[in-house]
Formats: C-alpha cells, sequence, structure tokens
C-alpha cells in the first residue's frame, strides 16, 4: 500500500475530473469490501478502514480544488467600483460544476473573504 502522504501528493497532480473518478472507484472498491465482510470472506478488516480515509483523502483535494478556483476567479472579478456586489460577481464567472463542488460552507468563507479584500472609501 502507499503512504499517505504519497497518495496526497500523487492526488494532487490529478486534474479535478481524474480525482472525480478515482473517488468513484474507491467507492465502488469500499461497496467490494463491505459485501466481502458482511458474507465473512474480508481477510483484512483494515482495509475497509484504509479505503474509507482514502476516500475522505481525494475528496478534500477535490474540494480545495475547487476553493482554488473560486477564489481564483473571485481575484480575477475584483469591481473597479468599491460598490459592487464582489460575491455576486465572482458567482458569474465560477463554472456551475465549480461551485457544485464547494460546500456551502466553503462557498460563505470565500465570499467573506472576497469581500474583505475590496478596498473601503
Amino acid at each position: 500500500m502507499m503512504k499517505a502522504k504519497e497518495q496526497r501528493n500523487q492526488l494532487r497532480n490529478f486534474s479535478s475530473s481524474e480525482i472525480a473518478k478515482k473517488v468513484q472507484e474507491m467507492q465502488e472498491e469500499l461497496f467490494n469490501l463491505r459485501f466481502q465482510a458482511k458474507m465473512g470472506q474480508l481477510a483484512n478488516a483494515l482495509q475497509l478502514r484504509m479505503v474509507r480515509r482514502n476516500i475522505a483523502r481525494a475528496m478534500t483535494i477535490l474540494a480545495q480544488k475547487a476553493t482554488e478556483i473560486v477564489l481564483k476567479k473571485a481575484k480575477e472579478a475584483v469591481p473597479q467600483k468599491a460598490t459592487e456586489a464582489v460575491p455576486k460577481k465572482a458567482k458569474e464567472a465560477v463554472p456551475k460544476k465549480a461551485q457544485e463542488a464547494v460546500p456551502k460552507k466553503a462557498q460563505e468563507a470565500v465570499s467573506k473573504k472576497a469581500q474583505e479584500t475590496v478596498p473601503k472609501k
């Protein structure tokens, strides 16, 4: 098995779609392991834990990549006038798939951060 640090580094080099495919594969593997465990055929019960954690790692990296995209678009959408709404422009600039991939709490944090970067008069 690959160490967690090596796996994280490898996942970070993948694109978002590749990571999503990897997560789906790992979820199928987890399903099969659970099935084997119920049937009493699973030799190593720690495999379940390892696969669950690997799925969590991959999903975390996927969320981080989506957040980076949102922040990048928010920086590009900084208005000329300080009175314009940054979060609205940032949401329009971000593709819908990226918005769906980011959890609501992360989107709220990004919009707060974007509002803090707007200079006040």
